[in-house]
């Protein structure tokens, strides 16, 4: 599994220096559906719709470090969250959608 996961990471490290910026994982996202799949994120990623703030709220959740990067001992922890959560009995689509939805919920009821 570390190897589909090393995969998915190096698509979206398209610099090839080690780690993930926000610009990579949006266009990882929009140009590979899979990996939007696999990360739980939109493949249509777009400011007023909220997408861009699902993007965010996830990106923000697995940079642990908190230095704007997500690097590959962050992107398998937060595998490892997930999986760990999901054999708990969550649904891994679930766990990966709620972030997601919860942003645009906040957005919409800002805009309102």
């Amino acid at each position: 599994e570390t190897v589909g996961l090393r995969d998915v990471f190096n698509r979206c490290d398209t610099g090839g220096n080690g780690t993930i910026n926000k610009r990579e994982l949006i266009k990882a996202c929009r140009s590979n559906s899979d990996v939007a799949e696999f990360l739980g994120l939109p493949s249509e990623i777009r400011q007023e719709d909220g997408s861009r703030t699902a993007v965010e709220h996830f990106f923000q959740g697995i940079d642990a470090d908190d230095d704007r990067e997500i690097s590959f001992q962050e992107f398998e922890a937060w595998h490892r969250q997930r999986s760990s959560t999901a054999a708990a009995g969550a649904s891994t689509a679930s766990l990966a959608a709620a972030p997601a939805a919860a942003a645009i919920a906040a957005e919409a009821a800002e805009e309102a």
